[in-house]
């Protein structure tokens, strides 16, 4: 049979978080998480087994009590998952599918908004000059400073 998700309303409280979940964030981030939900809504969907067990999502299961949520929609598969895929899904929700242009963001952004979206702070190991791409005075001549990688060109 095919795997298909479905989209489903739970009651928050009937949902369970996994129970050996490794994912981990530092407070400030579950803090963001939060202010992101409440600024937005919840627009991340939980990934749940038929058991209602969050495989994907368990901060945002977190975040979404802290909110007193009552009911949430989640995405349920249309069939019995194995232990395997149950830990894939698990590991794979948190894994980034791409890398961020930093060019981009220092040009369209703020550094301190990002961080206070949830961006991570140690993805900026250069200042904000840097991210943006602009000159440097390193001493008495000027650099550029790639946006990307940090690397003085």
């Amino acid at each position: 049979m095919e795997l298909i998700w479905i989209e489903e309303i739970v009651a928050l409280k009937d949902l369970k978080p996994y129970p050996n979940n490794p994912r981990r964030i530092p407070k400030e981030r579950f803090n963001a998480l939060v202010k992101n939900i409440e600024a937005s809504g919840y627009t991340n969907r939980l990934i749940v087994n038929q058991d209602n067990i969050v495989l994907g999502g368990n901060q945002r299961l977190k975040a979404l009590k802290k909110l007193k949520y009552e009911l949430v929609a989640v995405l349920k598969p249309s069939i019995h998952l194995t232990k395997e895929q149950e830990e894939r899904i698990n590991v794979t929700d948190n894994l980034s599918a791409g890398d961020f242009d930093f060019y981009m963001l220092g040009n369209l952004f703020d550094v301190e908004q990002l961080l206070e979206w949830g961006m991570p702070a140690n993805l900026f190991d250069v200042d904000d000059e840097d991210i943006r791409g602009e000159e440097k005075t390193e001493g008495s001549k000027k650099t550029k400073i790639c946006p990307n990688c940090g690397e003085i060109l």
